[in-house]
């Protein structure tokens, strides 16, 4: 695809509730949010790379490490139930305005400090080569007696009959926000890719996850190839 436009989103709220300016704690020596731009950059497939933020320090910090913040998020969009993907039409209906135009968007949340750049530019790549929206997902390893439903009696029945399940064990998948991707006006080719690497699904919610995650880079363990 020639002329192929690729934006990276940081989506990026000053408020959260599980650890109070999350995006702005240090990990590593740097903000939390800095990690998802630097590696963004390093991936070297993105045309631009955008930090959306209702909050004035956050994105001050962002424009620091190399980011871009034309404007910020309407505090209306940053409310603990507010989607990120409200945030983000708005951010794309005002870059149209601009006029640009993304052939290609990516939503990186800050949460997931390890990725490889190698593996985003894999992943735009598909994007590149007309797939969407892609994915990362998760596996899951279950038994038939996994999932349960509750009937109104309160009794609890699988919600996969056993004769469906592999007597053995069944693979499943879910989605992980280590990367999503689309084309604005595609969605009916996805391409989905597995994160196989434990250190890709580590997810910044709590205290502990951020004192998990200081301790794997002060050991210098976050220097892994993602795997294809």
């Amino acid at each position: 695809m020639s002329n192929f436009n690729s934006l990276a989103v940081i989506p990026a709220r000053g408020c959260s509730k599980g650890i109070p300016r999350k995006n702005l704690r240090l990990l590593g020596g740097i903000p939390l949010v800095a990690h998802s731009i630097i590696l963004a950059q390093e991936a070297k497939c993105f045309d631009r790379i955008i930090v959306s933020t209702e909050d004035a320090e956050l994105a001050e910090i962002a424009i620091h490490y190399g980011a871009e913040v034309p404007f910020l998020r309407p505090v209306e969009l940053a409310g603990d139930k507010d989607s990120v993907s409200g945030a983000e039409n708005h951010l794309l209906s005002q870059l149209a305005k601009e006029g640009f135009h993304p052939d290609f968007c990516t939503t990186l949340y800050p949460t997931h400090p390890f990725r490889t750049p190698a593996l985003l530019a894999h992943l735009v790549n598909k994007g590149r080569e007309g797939y969407s929206p892609v994915l990362t997902v998760r596996e899951i390893v279950t038994s038939s007696d996994a999932f349960v439903r509750c009937d109104a009696d309160g009794n609890l029945s699988p919600i996969v009959p056993s004769i469906q399940v592999d007597a053995n064990e069944s693979r499943w998948y879910r989605p992980y926000g280590y990367f999503t991707g689309k084309n604005p006006g595609v969605n009916d080719r996805p391409f989905f890719h597995v994160l196989k690497e434990p250190l890709e699904w580590i997810d910044i919610d709590t205290f502990n996850d951020l004192a998990l995650a200081e301790e794997i880079i002060r050991n210098g363990l976050n220097v892994f190839k993602y795997a294809a």
